[in-house]
């Protein structure tokens, strides 16, 4: 596992604190269940989108019972894998299970050359596509995907397959649409769940926001440098009681370094100067119905 990577699973374990949203109650068992079931699917392509090396920790983490593995399933299933193929198949007039075939072509020149999980991969989304499109009866689908994901390793293989091929269709949808891939997750990330009473989790606030800074240095080149220019001028000004902090951090110095990296190259301590610099504020809207509509940046630079 490399450095980054580390860092990201330590970050993942350290705080469990929960970022309430004003006048929420907890859900029941079962909604809020599902309601995480569709966070950690939304979880496993993100990180598939960026690192397959975090998808072990991420499965470890999230998907610790039966239960919660065939819910995270069927997400993966029906909002990414299928509803993408109807996408595609709606653009190109075609069946999804036809969509899935061609998707799956892309991943190796030959099916019997992929990996086992593979093949019951495909063959639960296939009969998810099939129901879809009416062409089988929708009891069909639990005894296959309960036959298909099994236990244990078993089912950790089954998901990692999973969020990769979800992770195909994603793509190939987003081609297809002209939509952004990262955008697209965003939009998805929390669905309406504040009918159940959810709570934000702190480390998934902390992980959209880092990618909404690393989003803003990728299309504001030097930014860094430039706000550590604006930043010595007056510190206190600009950062008020975050001042001394910025200085033990690095100050002005750390800041036009960090120019030079990526945000999934960056220590604890780089990232956390990145907060005090970048942020003016962080407000949670318990109305949004998304994540990005649910947790309101504003920037300082």
């Amino acid at each position: 596992m490399s450095k980054a990577n580390r860092r990201k699973k330590d970050r993942r374990r350290q705080s469990k604190r929960r970022v309430r949203a004003a006048g929420a109650t907890r859900a029941p068992n079962a909604a809020g269940m599902a309601v995480d079931s569709v966070r950690h699917a939304v979880a496993l392509v993100t990180a598939m989108h960026s690192t397959p090396d975090d998808l072990p920790a991420l499965l470890d983490e999230s998907v610790d019972d039966t239960a919660s593995q065939a819910l995270t399933a069927v997400v993966l299933h029906s909002r990414f894998i299928v509803a993408g193929c109807e996408v595609i198949a709606e653009i190109h007039d075609m069946q999804p299970a036809e969509v899935l075939d061609d998707v799956a072509a892309e991943l190796a020149d030959d099916e019997a050359d992929l990996p086992e999980p593979w093949h019951r991969v495909l063959a639960t989304a296939r009969v998810y596509a099939q129901v879809y499109s009416g062409q089988r009866p929708a009891d069909d689908i639990a005894p296959v995907l309960t036959t298909n994901l099994g236990t244990g390793p078993t089912a950790a293989s089954y998901l990692i397959a999973l969020t990769q091929l979800a992770h195909q269709v994603l793509v190939a949808r987003c081609e297809e649409t002209g939509e952004d891939v990262v955008a697209y997750l965003r939009d998805m990330a929390l669905p309406a769940a504040m009918d159940h009473g959810n709570d934000i989790d702190a480390d998934d606030a902390d992980e959209y926001v880092l990618a909404l800074i690393a989003e803003r240095l990728d299309t504001h080149p030097g930014l860094l440098t430039r706000a550590a220019g604006a930043i010595s001028q007056d510190p206190e000004a600009l950062l008020g009681e975050f001042a001394d902090e910025f200085e033990e951090l690095g100050g002005t110095e750390r800041l036009e370094q960090l120019d030079d990296e990526t945000v999934p190259d960056m220590d604890d301590d780089d990232l956390r100067l990145l907060f005090l610099v970048m942020l003016e504020s962080a407000v949670v809207n318990p109305d949004g119905a998304t994540v990005a509509e649910r947790i309101q940046v504003n920037w300082r630079f």
